[in-house]
């Protein structure tokens, strides 16, 4: 299992090269007759290519907000792969939502055993206008066998 947000499609162009691509939409709202009514989208899009043993991806994922208690979350989900390794944002959205445009540069060596993955992330709220930084996460994945793997990140 390589250590990157998997794209959702692939196309294969011919033996060594490729597309792939994500195009995601959810709704959230209050539940009946909520304390706190409010209504959130996500948006998650990617585009990239593959060439021989190298992956790269472009992307941008909007959680929005619209204030306390009011944001598109995802309580029950495993954060940490997504909006940086930091886990910065892992425990919930932000008041003014999150815009997280990314690129990933994947190389895989020896038949897939190695991985090396790169990823910057700039992060601002929902309506791109408040800034809220930039990530470089970087890692290593080492395969042995069928079951075993080491990973540095």
């Amino acid at each position: 299992m390589n250590n990157y947000q998997k794209p959702g499609d692939s196309l294969k162009l011919s033996d060594n090269y490729g597309l792939v691509y994500t195009a995601e939409w959810g709704y959230q709202q209050n539940y009946g007759h909520g304390k706190t009514p409010y209504q959130a989208k996500r948006i998650n899009v990617m585009g990239g290519f593959t060439a021989y043993n190298l992956t790269f991806q472009g992307a941008m994922e909007q959680l929005d907000g619209h204030g306390h208690n009011k944001t598109f979350d995802t309580p029950l989900g495993t954060n940490h792969a997504f909006q940086g390794w930091a886990d910065v944002f892992v425990t919930n959205t932000p008041d003014n939502g999150i815009r997280d445009v990314f690129g990933t540069l994947v190389s895989t060596f020896d038949r897939g055993d190695i991985v090396l993955t790169g990823v910057y992330h700039d992060f601002s709220d929902d309506t791109g206008q408040r800034h809220y930084g930039k990530e470089w996460d970087f890692s290593a994945l080492k395969k042995f066998g069928k079951h075993y793997s080491l990973l540095a990140k």
